[in-house]
């Protein structure tokens, strides 16, 4: 068996291009599938200077940049994509990583590059982002028809109620519900309408009394939980408990119902043979929590991974999968947070975060630009966001990759500083994702990506992260883009 021409035939089996550079640059093996892609026979790409092989002048770039920027000894670096030049002038996109290959001692002899045609990927991914934007309105729609038939048993169960009734102040008041379900109901046909004129969504958010609108969800939904369950004989426990002198929120009302009326009457899907719902409300750092806690038969970690997710439900025919995707949307247009903890048995609790009236989430936006923090630690977030709002940046936070983006989607921003290590996805994925969305965006790497040559982002810092570093890193970031 001769070694060396097994492991020719094993290269060039492969489907991913390998190409051997010398440290002269001077270009020592390709396989097949470097032959493919360029169109050109190996033997006339072998002895030759990188410099001279036409349409290789990005990966020659690519290797000067990674000998200067790491030390001699590194032996593997980040995948980068470049466009390389075919025989025939048409250019073609290649995801490539390039390591070192070194001596005993760590001297460089030359540099390996293994490269994928991107191609092929590129036009699926763009034919699945043309899917989802014809999917787009669809979707909104069915959110709306979801939130519409809430609206409607509401004001149906309110009305049945007072057909039965005499009492000429629980008849005024009934209607005062009805009427407010029918001004939800308007509100909902303003988006779907905003949405079909191609308007960027503007809601006229007003001052709301979170125990207003909570007590206005257990009116709303009382006959499901109380009249309905009786004649089934079941029970359902309703407790609230709020904090004393609890601050008004910035938002709009009849959303913000949706959102608790959408969790309340989960809740209760989720308490077949009845059970106890929980809604609370605190203060914490300028910012209201809300919360709904069911004693219900709870969610197992896979089911909770996709809970957000548009038309994913464990309701079977009986659910659309389209009312927590539409929480999560109006959430998020709120510049607030939602999360789920639950285990299966032991109920599920849904925290919604909101910024109070007079926080720092109010405020106009400073002059020094808008800044959104992406990271999967809170505290983490939390400091960061302090630090930016001392020095007058208008800050956001995002927890992980897909809040990140539907924040980054709901609003402008001049900038994102995103951590490498996300659980979801890798921090320079998510940013060139927002640069994709908006290439004006400004964009900042930290963590373990330090130093690398990512082209996602305009810099990559290192941790530990000195404070001083941090703010004069953004402010030159922000000032490149002015």
């Amino acid at each position: 068996m001769d070694p060396l021409r097994y492991a020719s035939d094993i290269l060039d089996s492969l489907t991913s291009g390998v190409l051997v550079v010398e440290v002269t640059s001077r270009i020592a093996y390709v396989n097949l599938e470097v032959s493919r892609i360029l169109k050109v026979k190996r033997e006339q790409l072998l002895g030759r200077l990188l410099f001279d092989a036409e349409g290789l002048s990005e990966m020659l770039l690519l290797i000067n940049r990674i000998r200067a920027a790491r030390p001699v000894s590194a032996r593997s670096y980040r995948q980068y994509e470049i466009q390389v030049t075919d025989t025939r002038g048409d250019t073609i996109p290649l995801g490539i990583s390039i390591s070192s290959l070194t001596t005993n001692d760590g001297k460089v002899e030359g540099y390996v590059a293994v490269c994928r045609d991107l191609t092929e990927g590129k036009a699926l991914m763009e034919q699945i982002e043309q899917s989802r934007k014809l999917s787009a309105l669809g979707t909104m729609a069915g959110g709306v028809a979801h939130n519409f038939n809430n609206i409607l048993g509401s004001i149906l169960g309110r009305t049945q109620l007072l057909r039965r009734s005499a009492d000429m102040d629980k008849i005024q008041s009934g209607l005062k519900l009805i009427e407010r379900a029918a001004v939800d109901g308007t509100a909902c046909v303003k988006r779907i309408r905003d949405f079909a004129r191609k308007r960027d969504f503007n809601p006229s958010f007003t001052e709301v009394d979170v125990k207003e609108l909570v007590n206005d969800v257990l009116a709303f939904t009382q006959s499901r939980w109380r009249e309905q369950a009786q004649a089934q004989g079941l029970r359902y426990a309703m407790q609230t408990w709020f904090d004393e002198d609890l601050p008004l929120v910035v938002g709009a009302a009849s959303e913000l119902r949706e959102v608790l009326i959408n969790l309340v009457l989960n809740a209760l899907d989720a308490m077949p043979q009845g059970g106890e719902i929980e809604i609370t409300a605190h203060t914490d750092r300028g910012k209201v929590l809300l919360s709904v806690k069911d004693t219900g038969i709870g969610m197992s970690e896979e089911v909770q991974k996709r809970i957000f997710d548009p038309f994913f439900t464990t309701k079977g025919m009986a659910g659309t999968g389209l009312g927590l995707s539409e929480s999560y949307a109006i959430v998020v247009r709120h510049r607030g947070q939602i999360s789920c903890k639950s285990a299966e048995s032991r109920g599920t609790a849904f925290t919604i975060t909101l910024p109070q009236v007079g926080g720092r989430e109010l405020t106009h936006m400073p002059s020094r630009g808008r800044v959104l923090l992406v990271d999967d630690d809170q505290a983490r977030l939390d400091v960061l966001e302090d630090l930016l709002a001392t020095e007058h940046y208008s800050v956001e936070t995002a927890l992980g990759y897909r809040d990140a983006l539907g924040r980054f989607e709901a609003g402008r921003f001049d900038l994102v500083v995103s951590e490498m290590e996300l659980r979801e996805m890798a921090g320079d994925t998510l940013l060139r994702e927002v640069r994709r969305l908006d290439p004006t965006v400004r964009t900042i790497l930290t963590g373990d990506a330090a130093g690398v040559d990512c082209g996602s982002a305009d810099l990559s810092l290192s941790r530990p992260l000195p404070i001083e570093v941090l703010l004069q890193s953004i402010g030159d970031v922000l000032e490149s883009k002015r």
